[in-house]
């Protein structure tokens, strides 16, 4: 393997753990955000934003 092939390997599994990193923090977000929507009046601008 030469060396450009191998910079783009790890370049590769950078991005690969970026966007699993990501991932998770945009399922807690996700999560959280639905869980305040079940707590908000349904016709309330907070649920409106969270919307």
């Amino acid at each position: 393997m030469d060396q450009q092939s191998q910079k783009m390997e790890s370049i590769g599994m950078l991005a690969g753990g970026i966007s699993h990193s990501f991932n998770n923090i945009l399922t807690s977000i996700i999560g959280y955000t639905e869980l305040a929507i079940e707590d908000v009046e349904k016709d309330s601008r907070s649920n409106d934003n969270l919307q």
